[in-house]
């Protein structure tokens, strides 16, 4: 879900983006986010969008968001926290399943929007790169819940390998989750940048 990287580790691997597609900036713990220019406002549009039109596809009963139980929060937290680790993994597999086929995926700073043949093959990418997963964590994540609509509000921080540097994002991570046939799919994200919380 989730990218990074592009312009910082290009001199160690192919030109990239990490899971789902943040740039990182020349400085070595902060993504870059131009928070003023339209580039920037017109994904929140664009997500937006398909929040409500998600929305629209739940029954009346469910047009507020409910109480999310403690066993659909431990769901949504695995499959979130799964798709990551399959990205930085290159699991086709598992990213094949949760991501969906109509898929947008929204990075700080980077006008270009990713589709999930583009997410799949930058994690390809980062993994042929060379590229290695050390850990993710998400220290905050909140829920709001619409019948079989998920959004998850995070923060996020992910640390990985290239070569012999190790290397260090974290942000903001907006995710839509949507139930369908009894399991939970991905079809969109918004990501943006941040410092490294404590650095």
């Amino acid at each position: 879900m989730f990218g990074f990287g592009a312009d910082r580790i290009h001199s160690h691997i192919i030109q990239t983006s990490l899971h789902p597609n943040i740039r990182p900036s020349k400085h070595s713990n902060i993504l870059t986010s131009n928070t003023h220019s339209w580039s920037s406002v017109r994904p929140r549009f664009l997500l937006a969008g398909l929040v409500t039109a998600l929305f629209l596809n739940t029954s009346p009963a469910h047009a507020q968001a409910g109480q999310v139980p403690p066993s659909v929060r431990t769901e949504l937290e695995k499959v979130r926290e799964d798709v990551w680790v399959a990205w930085f993994n290159n699991d086709q597999k598992r990213m094949n399943d949760i991501i969906a086929p109509e898929l947008i995926a929204i990075s700080a700073d980077d006008d270009n929007w990713q589709t999930k043949p583009g997410t799949m093959q930058n994690a390809a990418g980062f993994v042929q790169g060379g590229g290695k997963l050390i850990k993710v964590e998400f220290p905050h994540t909140d829920i709001q819940l619409y019948g079989d609509v998920a959004i998850l509000y995070s923060r996020y921080i992910v640390e990985y390998q290239v070569g012999d540097k190790t290397m260090k994002d974290a942000g903001r991570a907006t995710e839509v989750f949507v139930k369908k046939n009894g399991r939970w799919i991905h079809p969109g994200w918004h990501l943006d940048a941040g410092p490294v919380r404590g650095e």
